[in-house]
């Protein structure tokens, strides 16, 4: 599943109260895999694509997985990003959106899928 959040929009489904993985690839405006060595990915579902909401669900994580979520390779920009049953038993059924953010070394942050119709969409459905 590719997320060039420019021209894409990253739709994932998920059942309310299961565990479920998702295969990414990060890929520049070109369809280019963006290189995620030495950087650390953080997820955010919120229930608006605004900034100042406060996330549902945050997840945060590197080369080292943290609850299923990781970056599976790192040069072909693909990550895994799990969402645990515990998480989306919480959310009722509904279209959530989701914000990708990349954090380098330093803690600069590039946000690849931010606000309104940049962001992806988590869409929970009924059990």
């Amino acid at each position: 599943m590719a997320c060039n959040c420019n021209e894409d929009r990253l739709v994932l489904n998920v059942k309310q109260g299961e565990d479920k993985s998702f295969s990414i690839a990060i890929k520049d405006k070109q369809s280019n895999p963006v290189d995620l060595t030495g950087y650390t990915i953080e997820v955010n579902v919120k229930k608006y694509p605004l900034f100042k909401v406060d996330s549902l669900i945050t997840k945060v994580f590197g080369t080292t997985p943290v609850d299923g979520s990781y970056i599976e390779d790192a040069d072909n920009g693909e990550i895994v990003l799990k969402i645990l049953a515990e998480e989306t038993i919480k959310l009722n059924p509904d279209f959530y959106y989701l914000i990708i953010t990349l954090i380098n070394s330093n803690g600069n942050r590039t946000i690849i899928s931010g606000e309104g119709d940049k962001s992806g969409v988590l869409k929970i459905c009924n059990q």
